[in-house]
């Protein structure tokens, strides 16, 4: 579950769309089409306009004019000076200029948590809980990708007291292009850890591949399995930094921030949310955990 939406109105560069399509465990949001369709009509004089010079009299000068020559004057130069820096800001490759209400630049995070799930029928468990987000989620917003960053990020704060392992990072960026192109690096180097990927809400479209009999709440009754969750995040600023991951304290301190974040003022731009497993076949050891999430620290 996540997607890309591109930078906000405040000039940053183009956002990117997932890398590619095939389906994941995880729920993302669609592309944001916009852009500048307005012309520079407005204000603007079709024309050079008109310099008067006093017209000599007899004896000294009149009250009368006449024209002599057409030039650009002091509107025209603030105009074209305006208009120069707009292309040269969208040639250079989406640097960011402006501060967003989270600062400057582009801040790319990621989070990923381990917990112990002891039945992963329970309704209350993190993987029945990624189940029914996953039918209910609006990816197709970015309204809706903040709301599911949060609402993720707060459940796992909730279950804090079964987690046994967790790691976080953030990069900040001044360019929004090399953000966005980080922030896909990420999401697919997650994304290779999975054998296959049977659940993918992406951008509003449901692009999963669960197997009849496939879903969490299916499988043997009751199994107990480790469960990784991922978030990985691109943001507008460079206010959104976690501390290293040492104890539970540290992780409490990532995720409140994430959720809080992630609802400034649309300064979300891309995310996904990765979990394993997600068939109701599928068990998770610790020792698979440790092979494939090297970085997560013991809690």
């Amino acid at each position: 579950m996540g997607g890309s939406f591109g930078g906000s109105s405040r000039g940053m560069g183009g956002g990117s769309s997932r890398s590619f399509s095939s389906p994941s465990r995880g729920m993302g949001g669609g592309g944001y089409g916009g852009g500048y369709s307005r012309g520079y009509n407005s204000g603007y004089y079709r024309q050079s306009p008109i310099i008067v010079a006093p017209a000599m009299g007899g004896y000294g000068y009149g009250y009368g004019g006449q024209a002599i020559s057409r030039g650009p004057n002091i509107v025209n130069f603030i105009f074209f000076g305006i208009l120069a820096s707009t292309l040269v800001n969208g040639i250079s490759g989406g640097n960011v200029d402006e501060r967003s209400a989270l600062g400057s630049g582009v801040t790319v995070a990621k989070i990923s948590v381990a917990i112990n799930v002891s039945d992963r029928n329970d309704p209350s468990s993190i993987l029945s809980f990624l189940d029914r987000l996953s039918q209910t989620a609006r990816t197709d917003s970015r309204v809706g990708i903040s709301n599911l960053i949060s609402q993720v990020a707060l459940e796992l704060l909730r279950q804090k007291r079964s987690v046994f392992g967790a790691y976080a990072e953030t990069e900040h960026f001044s360019n929004g292009e090399k953000a966005e192109r980080e922030f896909n690096s990420k999401a697919i180097e997650e994304r290779s850890k999975f054998e296959t990927e049977s659940t993918n809400n992406y951008g509003g479209v449901d692009y999963s591949m669960k197997e009849a009999g496939g879903s969490v709440l299916d499988g043997g009754g009751g199994q107990a399995t480790s469960a990784v969750v991922t978030l990985i995040v691109t943001m507008d600023g460079d206010e959104t930094t976690f501390p290293k991951i040492n104890g539970i304290r540290d992780l409490e301190q990532a995720l409140t921030r994430l959720a809080t974040d992630v609802k400034v003022d649309n300064c979300l731009r891309s995310a996904e949310v990765l979990w394993t497993p997600d068939n109701g076949n599928d068990i998770l050891s610790e020792r698979e955990v440790i092979v494939d999430y090297p970085k997560l620290r013991n809690i």
